[in-house]
C-alpha cells in the first residue's frame, strides 16, 4: 500500500479528478517506462476495498493520554478523518495508477506476439489543401463558430468499422473505462469523508458554545441559548 504523502488538499468532487489527472498527465512518462522495462506480473484490479486500510502514522505504542475534555477529544477525531481521507486516497491513486499501468503491459505482450500495426502518419494531400483552404477562409458574419461542449466519451461506441478492435483500441477502451471508473470512485470517497467531516466539526461546535455557555453568568445564558448557533 501507498502512504500517505502528507499534502492537504481542498475537499470536495474536484479533488477526485485531481489525482486522475495525475495518472493520465503527470506521471506518464515514469509509467510509460515502467511498462517498458517491468517484467512483474499486477493481477486485475478488481475491487478497491483495500484502500480502506492504511498504515498507522505514529507509534501506537507512544498515544498521548486520554484527551483532557470532549473538545481535545472532538479534535483527535477531525485529525484522524483527515489522516485516514489522504491516505484511502493514495491509495486508491496507488491502484488505479497499477491497474493502468497493468492494462498497458498486457497490450505490450499481446502485440508483441503479433507484431506492431501499419500506421499511417500521414493526411492525404487533398485533405490537408483543403484543411488550409477552410482554416484561410474569411469568417461568415453571424455564423457561431463556437463548438458546443463535448459529451463524455463513450468507450463502447467506439469500434473498428473493418472488424474486430486492434489491440491498441482494446486497451485505449480500458484505460478510458478506468479512469471513468476512478473519477467515480475517488468523488464518492471524497464526498463520504467529507461528509463525516462536517458531521463532526458540528459536534466540536456545540461543543465549544456549551463550554462558553457555562463560564457565563446565569442571568446571561438565556441570552446565549437563544442566540443562532
Amino acid at each position: 500500500m501507498a502512504q500517505a504523502r502528507g499534502s492537504t488538499a481542498p475537499e470536495g468532487e474536484d479533488q477526485a479528478m485531481t489525482d486522475i489527472t495525475n495518472i493520465t498527465d503527470h506521471d506518464t512518462d515514469s509509467l510509460a517506462a515502467r511498462v517498458l522495462t517491468s517484467t512483474e506480473h499486477i493481477p486485475p484490479l478488481t475491487n478497491s476495498i483495500p484502500s480502506a486500510f492504511i498504515p498507522f502514522l505514529e507509534d501506537i505504542t507512544k498515544q498521548p493520554g486520554a484527551p483532557r475534555d470532549r473538545i481535545e477529544r472532538l479534535k483527535r477525531i477531525l485529525e484522524s478523518i483527515e489522516a485516514q481521507r489522504e491516505g484511502v486516497r493514495e491509495n486508491l491513486f496507488y491502484m488505479f495508477e497499477r491497474e493502468a499501468q497493468r492494462i498497458m503491459m498486457q497490450a505490450k505482450d499481446q502485440e508483441s506476439g503479433v507484431g506492431f500495426p501499419t500506421v499511417n502518419p500521414g493526411l492525404p494531400r487533398d485533405e490537408v489543401e483543403w484543411t488550409i483552404m477552410n482554416m484561410e477562409a474569411p469568417a461568415q458574419p453571424g455564423v457561431e463558430y463556437n463548438m458546443p461542449p463535448l459529451p463524455a466519451p463513450d468507450p463502447a461506441a467506439h469500434h473498428n468499422p473493418q472488424g474486430a478492435p486492434s489491440i491498441r483500441d482494446e486497451a485505449v477502451r480500458s484505460l478510458l473505462s478506468l479512469v471513468d471508473a476512478a473519477v467515480a470512485e475517488m468523488r464518492n470517497m471524497e464526498n463520504f469523508m467529507a461528509g463525516h467531516k462536517r458531521e463532526y466539526e458540528a459536534y466540536l461546535e456545540k461543543e465549544k458554545a456549551r463550554v462558553a455557555e457555562a463560564s457565563l453568568r446565569p442571568e446571561e445564558r438565556p441570552r446565549v441559548a437563544e442566540a443562532p448557533m
